[in-house]
């Protein structure tokens, strides 16, 4: 008879392979983003359908099945370690939803995504919705195969499915109306606590040169390793990982540091979860994150809890002063605090304040809904989108480019995405109200600069877990409840009642 361990090493070897096969994609996608000459886009395209290909026959080959079956039987399970039973669970999952979708769908959706991209890059520039929307046409009605493929009652559930496991519609629903209704009323108080600090009005530059070497700095401060990452510019922000090789990206204005600055605090959350994972555990389920819900919480965490509180501004603002002399001369930490928690409807969700960011999450995971489930018209997303623009947040978009094609989300095949982000805004208070108990002292040390502490918390608790616990069960083992909205909004509250 074999024995357990030996079905497993050969379990291993397959898991090795796909995902070395998987990140030679993902180096592929960051050179499209960053580097690649612009007609290199068809080529591109064509070799990511390859590997796409590739990747389809190797999670779905029939070797691979049986292993995953022999290992999931009472005979060998019982001689799993418990990290092993994670990685056989996970794989089970990855394989029993592949198997279900056909190799030619596979790889036209990722020729389609990838066109589509560039399509949009274009469109966004020159705001002409009409030349992405028949990409985005043939995306929807391919997510919709996709979807129907795996067989779920809700359509719109699949897709949300491979973003974050175990989640359902008629799960989120209601969490996220409780968190509308009480941000209703939050928007107007917030706005008011504001209005007696007006937004900075500079009146010089910040050279884009300066701005990326103060963000190394403090990338290195938070512990984000520059020895196995980089920092990029690309039109939207992103973070992608090659089995510890961490690339993360940003975009500047000149006019403005801060808005870079809290997109390389966000990417660097990202980058510090991917940079976690145990090394034993490469190219295997257990360094891959528990959901994009969790993910997205290590950048909401970074970005806001930590990039965007009195203390963070406290200790970086002599920094900044430093390399930006003339033009923060005299701007106090006080002012730059004001400055980045603003509270205003506006039309760009990265853009956007925390109290107003979930309505712009709210519309989107509505129309993503409407798109799969309910057949939307891609010529009318225009119209909706601004209506529920003016309804959530009371404005509307006067042109596309700030309305329906500001995020590359949908052009780039991620449909089920967006509700992750509010997910992980509540995640991350949840985490952070831990945090506090466990290190009372945290905003002392924040106002320090010493952030080391902090990512051990995360590091030990989230990062190091990988896929042992789904998202809602890692939840519920740290903070004792399961995720709920009342500490996202505490948090906000008890931020805005300072202001004074």
């Amino acid at each position: 008879m074999t024995t357990t361990k030996k079905i497993y090493d050969r379990f291993l070897e397959r898991t090795h392979e796909l995902f070395t096969l998987q990140s030679i994609g993902a180096v592929l996608h960051w050179d499209k983003e960053t580097f690649m000459p612009k007609k290199g886009v068809e080529t591109r395209a064509s070799q990511l359908q390859l590997l796409s290909g590739l990747s389809h026959d190797y999670l779905t080959n029939p070797k691979l099945g049986e292993l995953i079956e022999q290992l999931s039987e009472p005979l060998h399970a019982k001689n799993l370690s418990d990290t092993e039973k994670v990685n056989v669970r996970e794989m089970k999952r990855a394989y029993e939803r592949s198997v279900k979708i056909p190799k030619k769908l596979s790889q036209e959706m990722s020729h389609i995504n990838t066109m589509a991209t560039e399509a949009w890059i274009e469109a966004r520039k020159n705001d002409r919705f009409r030349d992405v929307a028949p990409w985005l046409e043939k995306i929807v009605a391919l997510n919709r195969q996709y979807a129907k493929c795996l067989g779920f009652k809700n359509d719109y559930d699949a897709l949300l499915d491979g973003y974050e496991p175990q989640a359902t519609t008629a799960e989120l629903k209601p969490l996220f109306e409780r968190l509308r209704k009480a941000l209703v009323p939050l928007v107007p108080w917030a706005r008011e606590k504001c209005e007696k600090f007006k937004p900075l009005r500079f009146t010089a530059k910040f050279p884009i040169e300066k701005q990326t070497t103060l963000e190394k700095i403090l990338l290195e401060k938070i512990g984000f390793d520059l020895d196995c990452g980089r920092l990029d510019i690309s039109t939207h922000p992103f973070c992608i990982s090659f089995s510890g090789d961490v690339r993360i990206t940003t975009r500047y204005q000149e006019e403005n540091f801060c808005n870079s600055l809290m997109s390389v605090f966000h990417e660097a959350g990202h980058g510090l979860y991917e940079q976690g994972f145990l090394p034993q555990h490469k190219n295997t389920p257990m360094a891959e994150a528990a959901s994009f819900g969790v993910h997205e919480s290590q950048s909401r965490f970074w970005e806001n809890i930590v990039g965007r509180s009195r203390p963070f501004w406290k200790y970086f603002t002599p920094i900044a002063k430093k390399y930006f002399p003339e033009v923060l001369a005299n701007v106090t930490d006080d002012q730059l605090f004001h400055h980045v928690n603003q509270v205003h409807p506006s039309f760009i969700r990265v853009n956007a304040d925390e109290v107003t960011y979930n309505l712009h999450i709210l519309l989107r995971f509505e129309i993503e809904q409407e798109l799969i489930n309910n057949g939307l018209k891609i010529s009318d997303l225009p119209e909706i989108w601004n209506a529920k623009m003016k309804t959530y947040l009371g404005i509307t978009p006067p042109n596309n480019k700030l309305g329906v094609l500001q995020d590359v989300h949908w052009y780039s095949g991620g449909i089920g995405y967006f509700a992750t982000y509010t997910l992980g805004n509540l995640y991350s208070a949840q985490w952070y109200q831990q945090i506090h108990k466990e290190l009372p002292d945290v905003e002392k040390q924040i106002a320090k600069g010493e952030f080391l502490n902090i990512l051990g918390w995360l590091r030990k608790n989230i990062h190091s877990k990988g896929q042992y616990y789904p998202a809602a069960k890692l939840c519920e083992e740290l903070t004792k409840e399961p995720l709920n909205e009342k500490h996202f909004l505490n948090y906000l509250k008890n931020k805005y009642e300072t202001f004074n």
